[in-house]
């Protein structure tokens, strides 16, 4: 049963925003007038029995309350960015008389993104409060939470997966929308979710995963309004501290010195927030919720910013490492991605942890002191590690052993723990606002397909199910390779994922031993290039279309894998899919490759990606040569209006984005590429780039993997954890397997 772990902690009160507008789950109840989905009928969450054991699978109304819950989280996103005023935040602030109408346009949508900016940022603090009152049980030694003795002499540990002990949600019990959206987006990183749940004890909360029926039962059919009641209101405000509604939350966030430790004050953001330049929005600003984030302690006058709060949280955790003997993150799970007992145990994933307790505490605690060096950052710690891999003496001492050379499993971890620590200062194993900030793209996409008006909403339910069952064995099939989802089969992904302990099963036994993960970035060309891949494994194995679209780029698939060719096996399948008049072309609404993960390598200089990626210019080359093709099977000229100098597209591969709202034209629309709605700069951590080059900031230990890590490839082909340094920090997917993100899986 759910156990109240609460801590009843009051936080000293303070003034609330400006009247804000109601958020969507304050809405009066919908008239009685309002019309129901089309063929929506009562839901049915009791899982099929199959050998005795419930189903590992997925089910056709998990799909549909799962829409269901999207629905609500776009509806959130829409009210939330287009309020003006919010957060000080007006439209009209940026615009001057001789601004252009159409420079006014992608204004407002800065503008409306830096608002949902903001929002989401209060939601992640909103959602740590929440977290840590859920109750801490698990197999672990420590209150159940996972030890060193764990990993190295419990026997069980490879069993802490089927743990069976579960929170009973009720609604009375559910959190808030916005709270309940960043835990939907945490939980679709599933090995750092797994990872997490392992180390802070919260494994009855992993066991349960997303309590469909009652979320669903807290979601109105007609209007997509999430009312859970009164109950639930008045638990999670008794228990947290916060207001239901985070407009009604504090404006600003309590923060502790990381020198002094005294607990100040911090707004989220500064007062009549600045556009400045449109290609680095918002980059002067100073709040919390901001890049630029500063503050000066009014006690000891020390001066932070993000970055130290980044060197604090390596402290907690090094902390809790010497004194309750909980691993650093990144050491517990294998390179497969599951808990493992080491069969050498002083060669294993914990050498990390192994490297911090017995030789490097004391230099890293020296080395961090704010007070000695105001300037102590994340590169020091990554600088002392790679200085210790160095000394043979010190990879024997860690390690108890007489050998100091490092083995492939002790490398890698060294990676995955120092991506815990870029760009990111939560205790969660990655940074929870980049997450929902990319599976917003995911959702908007869904929210523009709108399956839920659908009157064959069951019959597509059905059929997404089993091209996703198909697409898990592709990815079994084709380790070497990104398995890249369509939209469909990322939707039921996705919805797989949001019952944990469910979706590993099914994992490690459809692919024996290995957890496969979804990868939370994945560079935008070798994203592209898995799924043109697998497509022509697809459509080999089953005889069918792999993307129900007719778009450009999903036409310049089929034309590399040789689908529309003469002599293809798939040839009268290509022809019959061009004749049906449903088929949608429209790039930016087709339920094509999912790219909700894409990210970019930094372009230096030009940012023109039409002339510097290789992959785009391959893309259209093929789509030509396809155009050329149907010209002369259906004798009718078809016009691309290209530019053949520079290889720019016009009107043939551009597309009108919709972007929070606001008509954006994209000259060259590659939908495997990041999505238009998304600016780095507006964020306290970069959601989208990596660096490219030797020494940047988020670059990890020399030594520990191969140059390709930096782009999140350190684990192809070796079922390892990839490491993909992110913007000015963050590390995310990896290669070897699934593209959305699976296979390898990411650090």
């Amino acid at each position: 049963m759910f156990k109240d772990l609460f801590s009843g902690r009051k936080e000293s009160p303070t003034k609330r925003p400006q009247s804000p507008p109601r958020a969507p789950s304050d809405n009066p109840p919908p008239s009685t007038e309002q019309i129901p989905l089309p063929g929506m009928r009562p839901l049915n969450f009791e899982l099929p029995r199959v050998l005795g054991r419930p189903s590992a699978l997925i089910i056709v109304d998990e799909c549909i309350a799962h829409l269901k819950l999207l629905a609500a989280f776009a509806d959130l996103r829409d009210t939330i960015s287009q309020s003006d005023g919010l957060f000080g935040l007006y439209e009209a602030d940026h615009f001057h008389i001789q601004t252009p109408e159409e420079q006014k346009t992608k204004i407002t949508a800065l503008v409306r993104e830096k608002r949902w900016g903001v929002y989401v940022a209060r939601a992640v603090s909103r959602f740590e409060k929440w977290f840590f009152t859920l109750p801490m049980d698990g197999p672990g030694e420590c209150q159940g939470a996972t030890t060193i003795d764990d990993v190295t002499s419990n026997p069980e540990y490879k069993n802490f997966p089927q743990w069976k002990n579960m929170v009973i949600w009720t609604m009375d019990v559910l959190p808030p929308l916005d709270v309940l959206m960043v835990w939907h987006a945490y939980m679709l990183n599933p090995r750092d979710y797994l990872e997490d749940c392992l180390r802070l004890g919260k494994m009855s909360v992993w066991t349960a995963g997303m309590p469909w029926e009652v979320v669903n039962s807290s979601i109105d059919s007609s209007s997509f309004d999430y009312r859970p009641g009164d109950g639930a209101r008045e638990r999670f405000e008794s228990k947290t501290s916060c207001s239901w509604d985070n407009l009604h939350d504090s404006p600003y966030k309590i923060v502790a010195c990381p020198a002094c430790q005294t607990n100040l004050q911090v707004p989220w953001v500064q007062e009549r927030p600045q556009l400045g330049s449109i290609k680095a929005p918002f980059e002067n600003c100073t709040g919390y919720a901001d890049r630029g984030f500063q503050i000066i302690c009014a006690r000891c006058y020390f001066k932070f910013d993000h970055e130290r709060l980044r060197v604090v949280k390596f402290l907690n955790d090094m902390e809790k490492l010497a004194n309750l003997k909980i691993p650093m993150p990144g050491t517990i799970l294998s390179l497969k991605g599951v808990p493992q007992t080491p069969v050498r145990a002083k060669h294993s994933v914990l050498f990390p942890s192994k490297l911090i307790l017995n030789c490097l505490q004391n230099k890293l605690r020296a080395a961090l002191n704010f007070r000695e060096n105001p300037g102590a950052s994340v590169s020091d710690i990554r600088d002392l590690i790679e200085q210790a891999l160095k000394s043979p003496r010190t990879r024997s001492t860690a390690n108890g052993s007489i050998s100091g050379q490092l083995t492939r499993e002790e490398k890698i971890p060294v990676r995955r723990m120092m991506s815990r620590y870029w760009d990111n200062s939560s205790p969660f194993a990655l940074d929870l606002i980049g997450a929902v900030i990319r599976q917003g793209v995911f959702i908007g996409k869904m929210d523009d397909i709108d399956w839920l008006h659908s009157p064959t909403l069951d019959f597509t339910m059905e059929r997404i199910i089993k091209k996703y069952r198909r697409f898990f064995r592709i990815l079994h099939s084709n380790t070497e390779v990104v398995a890249v989802p369509t939209l469909d089969v990322d939707l039921a992904w996705h919805t797989h994922q949001l019952s944990p302990q469910r979706y590993f099963t099914y994992s490690v036994t459809m692919t024996p031993g290995k957890f496969i993960n979804h990868d939370d970035k994945i560079e935008s060309s070798k994203l592209s290039d898995g799924f043109e891949r697998t497509a022509k494994a697809y459509e080999a194995a089953y005889g069918e279309i792999y993307s129900q679209c007719t778009c450009w780029y999903c036409e310049a698939i089929r034309e590399s894998n040789g689908s529309n060719g003469r002599f293809s096996s798939n040839r009268e399948n290509a022809i019959a899919f061009h004749d049906q008049p449903d088929i949608p072309s429209d790039p930016t609404k087709s339920p094509h490759i999912s790219a909700h993960n894409s990210i970019d390598t930094r372009f230096r200089g030009s940012r023109d990606i039409s002339l510097l990626d290789p992959t785009a210019l391959k893309l259209q080359y093929a789509h030509q040569r396809a155009t050329r093709r149907w010209e002369k099977r259906n004798k009718k000229k078809i016009s691309l209006d290209t530019d053949n100098d520079t290889g720019a597209a016009s009107r043939a591969y551009g597309a009108m984005a919709m972007v929070y709202g606001c008509p954006v034209f994209v000259p060259l629309y590659l939908p495997y590429g990041p999505d238009p709605s998304i600016n780095c700069e507006m964020y306290s951590c970069n959601p989208l780039c990596i660096p490219i080059e030797e020494g940047e900031h988020a670059d990890c230990v020399s030594g520990t993997c191969a140059l390709d890590a930096v782009l999140g490839a350190c684990e192809a082909g070796c079922d390892g954890g990839g490491c993909s340094s992110c913007g000015s920090g963050g590390c995310g997917g990896g290669g070897g397997g699934g593209g959305c993100g699976g296979g390898g899986g990411g650090c």
